[in-house]
């Protein structure tokens, strides 16, 4: 089974815009990940996360 998720797409941070592709978010059990190199990039440990 495949315990990673990556998508391409656009992302929003703050009133930045990143447009697709310049975005990719990248998932595991442990981590997630928002590249959007041009606005920034965010990085959530799972302890940060609820449900």
């Amino acid at each position: 089974m495949n315990e990673r998720f990556t998508l391409t797409g656009g992302a929003r941070i703050g009133r930045a815009n990143a447009s697709y592709p310049f975005a990719k978010l990248d998932v595991d059990k442990n981590v997630l990940k928002i590249d959007a190199s041009i606005v920034g990039n965010l990085i959530f440990q799972a302890k940060d996360i609820s449900n």
